[in-house]
């Protein structure tokens, strides 16, 4: 199987992947393993959407785009 890591951070876990052969590509099961057992460990963290949502809703993300690139156009 082949894994894309699509975030990696200080906490526990500390990297994120996906599997590039999930059979769901628009919304794939994200995985967590942590540097010390590199794939030896590994756990279930759900799909990516609500792996996402723990950060920020897609409705949240929005508003922060939104805000950010007004700033932008008065600049």
């Amino acid at each position: 199987m082949d894994f894309i890591c699509i975030f990696y951070s200080y906490g526990y876990p500390d990297h994120f992947f996906v599997c590039a052969t999930d059979p769901d590509q628009n919304n794939p099961t994200v995985y967590g393993t942590d540097h010390e057992m590199y794939f030896q460990e590994i756990e279930n963290e759900g799909k990516l959407e609500e792996f996402l949502d723990r950060f920020m809703t897609q409705k949240e993300f929005l508003e922060t785009v939104k805000e950010y690139l007004a700033r932008k156009m008065t600049e």
